[in-house]
This record gives structure tokens, C-alpha cells and sequence, in this order.
């Protein structure tokens, strides 16, 4: 996606990354936040018009079909980054007005309203620090490193690593060393050295990708290009190869 505020725009050169051409877009999706070229917003509020429209027809359906709505366990969650923040009018539904949240949580992670991950750091910071209590508890039993390695894995580790290639790639410096100090803290307990969070996240983003390109019907799947490696013969092998062919 090209942005340019010139007056008179001449046609931008195409970039190329490794032969291909990349194409050009006048829109893109990030976060559920549709940008354009201008950068004025308009495409993102016909698209969050259009999504609106959508759940004003599940609400009518669900009335035909004579279900209703739980308002007290619906909460609403404003996204906006405009330098002057105005007031957003809450939503109401059959009478009754919608609760705004600054953050809310879904399938374990929590999303603020700036689309930051401090919050959920920190929370799952505090309950992987919880875990550590029983670890302490199980290492005065005297068991094998292994048994405490893996009781590590299945009740501390699982929590620093859930959902980690959704969030942990755009979480800041400080949020990173307070999920590693969990990590060498349970080191010290258990006398053995134990793989860094980011070990975990590139492994599972690697075998994430993996199964994207292995899947044909993956909706992502065309994102991904294989390559086949080039083969490099080393220079003494060529060296023998010329030899070869001049006494040949």
C-alpha cells in the first residue's frame, strides 16, 4: 500500500522481493482496522457500518425465532486512536445499555482497547508466579529433575505459551524479561536449564506456518512460497571438478 500526498503523484516502481513483484493495494486489514492510501478513515467506517448492519439482522433473527439477548453479559469494547478522543454514545439493545469496557477477555487472552498486550502479560505473569508455589512444593519431595520438568511444562509453561503467536511478537522489552524471570526462576527450582519463551514462540510459529503450507484449504495458505534450495558445492569440490575435466 502506497501513501503519497503530493499533488502531482507519479507512478510508484513496483517492489521486488526475491523476483516477485509484491502487488499494490488501496486498502489493508490489520487488526480488524481497515487502512487506505489516504489515511482519512472512510473505508474503515463503511466497513465497520457494513459489520453493524450484519448483527443488527442476527439480533432481528434471533427475535423471529423468539430468543433474546443477555444485555448484562454483553459488554461493548471502543477501539480508537484519534489524538482528541470523543464520547461514544454507549449501544442499547431492547432498552437496556450496553456496558464499555476497556478490556475484555476471549479464549483465554485479553485484548485492551489500545490493542497493547501489557494487560495480558501481566495477568498471565501473575498466575504462572502462582504456579510456582506447587513447583516449590513438589521439589520438596526430592524427585528426579525429569519430574519436575515436566510438571514445569504442563502447569507454568502452558500458561506463558497460550495463544503466544497471536500476541507475544508485538509485546514490549519489559513485557518479555517479566515472562523470562518466571522461566528462570522455575530453572533455579528445579537445577536444569529449561528452553526460553522465545524459543517456544518461534518453534510454534515455525510449526504453525508448517501446517499453513501443508494445508491447500487453509485460508492462508497462499501467503506462504516455497522455495527450493539452491545446492552450493564447496570450493575444493569444484577445485577437483576442474582438475577433472583438464586431464580429462
Amino acid at each position: 500500500m502506497v501513501v503519497d500526498f503530493r499533488k502531482n503523484r507519479s507512478p510508484q516502481a513496483p517492489v521486488t522481493i526475491d523476483g516477485e513483484e509484491v502487488e499494490v493495494v488501496g486498502t489493508y486489514k490489520y487488526l480488524g482496522v481497515q487502512f487506505d492510501n489516504k489515511l482519512d478513515w472512510s473505508s474503515n467506517t463503511s466497513a465497520v457500518f457494513k459489520r453493524g448492519q450484519s448483527r443488527l439482522y442476527f439480533l432481528r433473527k434471533l427475535r423471529t425465532n423468539n430468543l433474546s439477548l443477555n444485555v448484562d453479559k454483553t459488554k461493548e469494547k471502543v477501539v480508537d486512536f484519534r489524538r482528541t478522543r470523543r464520547y461514544h454514545s454507549p449501544l442499547h439493545i431492547d432498552g437496556s445499555t450496553v456496558e464499555i469496557v476497556r478490556s475484555t477477555k476471549f479464549l483465554g487472552v485479553h485484548l485492551a482497547e489500545d490493542l497493547t498486550w501489557s494487560l495480558n502479560t501481566s495477568t498471565i505473569t501473575k498466575k504462572a508466579q502462582q504456579r510456582l508455589y506447587f513447583l516449590r512444593r513438589l521439589r520438596k519431595a526430592h524427585p528426579p529433575p525429569p519430574i519436575l520438568t515436566t510438571f514445569y511444562r504442563g502447569t507454568i509453561e502452558s500458561i506463558l505459551s497460550s495463544c503466544s503467536t497471536a500476541w507475544f511478537g508485538n509485546c514490549t522489552a519489559s513485557d518479555r524479561k517479566s515472562l523470562q524471570r518466571v522461566v528462570r526462576t522455575a530453572e533455579k527450582i528445579i537445577g536444569v536449564s529449561l528452553p526460553t519463551i522465545t524459543d517456544r514462540y518461534t518453534k510454534r510459529c515455525i510449526r504453525k506456518a508448517t501446517s499453513i503450507v501443508d494445508d491447500h484449504t487453509h485460508p492462508s495458505h497462499t501467503l506462504f512460497t516455497t522455495h527450493t534450495p539452491h545446492t552450493h558445492s564447496s570450493p575444493s569440490s569444484r577445485l577437483e571438478k576442474a582438475q577433472h575435466n583438464m586431464y580429462k
